[in-house]
């Protein structure tokens, strides 16, 4: 989350989605990827500052990539990880306007979910997820559906990191009250809580809601994630209001 970058015991990485653990980047090297952090007497006078010096990068496709788990463990096994958790139909339609703005995709709403789950789930048919894009090497960015089914994508993390290694937090909780939120989210990632250090300010909040899509057709995709939203709150331990 953006509040992070402002806290004062948090360095900022000067690239927001760095991007190595889930594509070619992975081919760098890791020399590549520290190269995006800061060096250690940037830590040291942060600290000497009464700071905690810590620093971090979001990368939101690390959660869905199949082999990200593993790249990251292999290179910080240490980390402290935190997935943001958004109302799926929600992200699904804000993925699919982000890449229409930036022009890599030409695609209506209603297409890009035909392509995905089948012609006949528009017509009220069933969806068939082996058409998902994100089982496809090289077009996993195109699965505007399939990543928001987080409990098939928390499971594969939690075979590489421990529960306590990884927080998750339903972005809408931060949506609606997000102090409570970033003191959590602060206690996990080791730096100061104390109210007041910076400004919360949830972002990108209404940008799907705003879209002009079919409410027959999201309520339909509403009743494809019912299952697998239960499945994640029954996994986790913790409800998710999602309609």
């Amino acid at each position: 989350m953006a509040a992070l970058r402002r806290h004062p015991d948090v360095i900022r990485c000067p690239r927001t989605e760095v991007h190595f653990f889930d594509t070619s980047h992975w081919g760098y090297g890791v020399g590549w990827y520290r190269r995006w952090f800061p060096y250690r007497w940037d830590r040291w006078r942060a600290r000497r500052q009464g700071h905690a010096g810590v620093t971090g990068e979001k990368s939101p496709f690390y959660l869905g990539h199949p082999e990200a788990p593993a790249r990251l463990v292999q290179v910080l096994p240490d980390a402290r990880l935190v997935a943001l958790l958004r109302d799926p139909v929600s992200r699904a339609v804000s993925h699919w306007k982000m890449r229409s703005l930036r022009g890599t995709e030409t695609r209506t709403f209603p297409e890009a979910v035909a392509a995905e789950l089948g012609a006949a789930f528009l017509e009220g048919g069933e969806a068939d997820l082996s058409l998902s894009p994100q089982t496809q090497k090289g077009r996993r960015y195109e699965a505007y559906l399939a990543r928001g089914i987080y409990v098939d994508e928390l499971k594969r993390w939690r075979e590489f990191v421990p529960e306590t290694q990884l927080l998750v937090i339903q972005s809408e909780r931060f949506f609606r009250d997000p102090e409570p939120v970033l003191a959590e989210v602060s206690r996990h990632v080791g730096i100061s809580t104390q109210a007041g250090l910076i400004e919360a300010r949830p972002m990108n909040r209404n940008r799907a809601d705003r879209e002009a899509i079919d409410p027959a057709l999201l309520e339909r995709l509403r009743d494809f994630y019912r299952p697998h939203n239960e499945r994640l709150a029954s996994y986790l331990g913790q409800p998710f209001d999602w309609r």
